[in-house]
């Protein structure tokens, strides 16, 4: 990676992404382990050269060698500015035919056909078109629901802010349920997904970084009891807006376990690097790349002060908010998300919502007032959004 014309830089990194052309389909077969730094000062920077064995590559291709394979390269680089901007991104590509490949102790690639290109994708932090799309599905589709309890934590220029409630979204496993989000993130910011079986036990927790355009994240759950508390998050940019993620981006790729435990409150959840002890074809959904054993989680995942690769944690932890402890349906009314039509949320006006809740049920708590509820959902406490209000629980599911 040569940077020709870089700016001055609080933080930057390269990611490397290597995919391999099988069956009209890009395959991705290597990622770099962790972020290359970039130094902060400006002008030309020269990276050190990424070498890869290409055993690794036709191990994962099951091919004994490359010569009929078209390969893509894709840099990925982060950084912020000293101007305060934040979470820029640029990705180069660059698709290769080799007529041969050789082993070689230096650093200059080989025998590079000349039929190649390089196309830059420049993103910029642009909120008219960020948001995220979220799928969750099962590769056995059953008549089975799931809650789908989504927050945001907001980068902030110290880390990030305190985890805030949207909302508690009962999906529908067999009709592949999508819900639109818009608004109120940017790039860089988290979005925590905490899974409840419609039974309000507590199955699964996912994370993923919100990208400087419309993200597609698909969460893919276990079909058998030996992958309990297992996720699939599957995510990338989608520009069209059609929940998958577009042809020729990253697709980021990983797994979460969460522990049993007797009360769902002391429950913990590990980001995983490798999917050991996983079967990974309970995993496959169509329209998907397959599963991989070795994760692909974006950078900020893998290193600095908020990395989540191999660590475990609280899920949920004393300093929550009581709307993000409890169970579905005890504190805000969960949203059904319609399987005839596309689920609108505006992310901002659902926290507010949410907010509005938590603030009633406290006043109610201190005057000694009951709300009236029927089912799990408390409905004289509870506060319309007053945006896709005829996506909402009526308590009338036939769970």
């Amino acid at each position: 990676m040569d940077v020709q014309d870089k700016p001055i830089t609080t933080y930057a990194n390269a990611v490397y992404v290597i995919y391999a052309k099988q069956n009209s389909q890009w395959v991705q077969v290597y990622t770099s382990q962790g972020a290359r730094l970039i130094t902060a000062s400006s002008g030309r920077s020269v990276l050190a050269s990424e070498v890869v064995d290409c055993n690794e590559l036709k191990q994962k291709l099951g091919v004994s060698n490359l010569d009929d394979v078209e390969l893509k390269a894709v840099a990925m680089l982060r950084y912020d500015t000293d101007r305060g901007e934040r979470d820029q991104r640029v990705e180069y590509e660059q698709v290769e035919r080799f007529t041969s490949i050789s082993q070689t102790s230096s650093t200059q690639l080989v025998s590079i056909q000349s039929d190649s290109y390089t196309s830059p994708i420049v993103s910029q932090n642009n909120q008219d078109h960020q948001g995220f799309n979220l799928t969750i599905a099962q590769k056995l589709r059953s008549n089975k629901k799931v809650t789908a309890r989504v927050s945001l934590k907001s980068q902030g220029s110290q880390g990030y802010q305190s985890e805030q409630l949207i909302g508690d979204f009962k999906y529908k496993l067999k009709d592949q349920s999508k819900a639109k989000f818009i608004k109120g993130v940017k790039g860089g910011d988290r979005v925590v997904v905490r899974l409840f079986s419609s039974e309000n036990e507590f199955i699964g927790y996912s994370e993923f970084e919100v990208l400087s355009e419309q993200t597609a994240v698909t969460l893919v759950l276990a079909d058998q009891a030996s992958d309990y508390g297992v996720v699939r998050t599957i995510y990338g940019v989608d520009r069209d807006g059609d929940f998958r993620i577009d042809n020729r981006n990253v697709v980021y790729d990983y797994f979460t376990r969460v522990t049993r435990a007797s009360r769902y409150t002391s429950s913990q959840v590990t980001f995983l690097s490798q999917a050991r002890n996983i079967d990974l074809r309970a995993f496959e959904v169509s329209g998907y790349p397959r599963p991989q054993s070795n994760c692909n989680p974006p950078a900020s995942f893998q290193t600095g002060s908020f990395s989540l690769i191999n660590r475990s944690f609280s899920v949920f932890s004393s300093l929550l908010s009581r709307s993000l402890i409890a169970l579905p349906g005890q504190v805000v009314q969960t949203i059904s998300v319609s399987t005839s039509n596309l689920s609108i949320y505006e992310i901002s006006q659902q926290i507010i919502q949410s907010r509005k809740v938590l603030i009633v049920r406290d006043d109610d708590d201190k005057k000694g007032k009951k709300c009236k509820s029927r089912g799990n959902g408390v409905k004289n406490c509870s506060v319309n959004s007053g945006y896709n209000n005829n996506d909402r629980d009526d308590d009338r599911d036939d769970d």
